[in-house]
Parts: structure tokens; C-alpha cells; sequence
């Protein structure tokens, strides 16, 4: 087969306890990779000149440039699964007793609300990077 007929490989901690791949896991993995960048760049050791810096911010635009695609597929996977009438709302909940009322509210705050901030986020990045895209280390050479 072609390269598009390939399955995706993903790496252990992407699957569940079936080795099943699984979206929560993924975005648990992404967040796990914010915190360590958080760490990263609270000190000295994950940041050494502006241009670690701009492959940074080019990194962050890049993964916030994928969230719309994920956004969308998320909010389409809950229709499908309302088209087919397999999501109820539990009593007690904001919708209680109606998922078309919970699933559209969701998909409006995916698709809408979401990709908007995403897209603000991205044009502050890009603003960012290209402000820094002429800096250059300037101190004493170490060796």
C-alpha cells in the first residue's frame, strides 16, 4: 500500500489498556508536554539564545494550528453519536435530559469559540516570532 494507507504508529502511552488507540490519552500526552516546557522555560536550562526561543513559539504555532482540525472532529464525533441516539445527559447536569441542547452547545464552543481563541493565539505567536526573528546572541562565547 501507499504511504496514506499506513497505519499511524503511536507510542505506549497513546493506547489503553488494549493497546487501542485513544484521543484522552494523546491529549493527556500533550498536556504532559506543556508542563514539561513550562518547566523548561521557567529556567536557564531549556532557553539558551533567541533562537531557541523562535523555534519555540514556531513549535507552539505549529501545535495550535493542528487544535481546529482536532476541535471539529470532536464536536462531529458527538453529532454522529447524537444522530444515533446513543448520548443522554445524566439528571442533575446543565442539560439534563437533552443532549441536542448539550452537543450543540458543545459543538458552538469547539467550533466557534475554540478555533476563534486558537486563531488569536496563533497571530500572537506568529507576532512574536517575527518580532525576534532578528535577535542574536550577543554575549561572551563559551566554550
Amino acid at each position: 500500500g501507499s504511504e496514506c494507507d499506513r497505519e499511524p504508529t503511536l507510542g505506549d502511552s497513546m493506547t489503553d489498556e488494549d493497546d487501542q488507540p485513544r484521543a484522552s490519552a494523546a491529549a493527556q500526552d500533550a498536556a504532559e508536554a506543556i508542563r514539561t516546557l513550562n518547566h523548561l522555560t521557567l529556567g536557564d536550562d531549556g532557553l539558551q539564545y533567541p533562537g531557541d526561543v523562535y523555534s519555540t513559539l514556531g513549535a507552539l504555532s505549529t501545535l495550535a494550528a493542528g487544535l481546529p482540525q482536532t476541535f471539529q472532529q470532536i464536536a462531529r464525533f458527538l453529532e454522529g453519536q447524537l444522530q444515533d441516539g446513543v448520548i443522554s445527559i445524566d439528571a442533575g447536569f446543565e442539560f439534563d435530559g437533552d443532549p441536542l441542547a448539550a452537543i450543540s452547545a458543545a459543538s458552538r464552543a469547539l467550533v466557534i469559540d475554540a478555533i476563534c481563541a486558537v486563531d488569536t493565539l496563533r497571530a500572537a505567536l506568529d507576532r512574536a516570532q517575527r518580532a525576534i526573528s532578528g535577535a542574536s546572541f550577543a554575549g561572551p562565547t563559551v566554550l
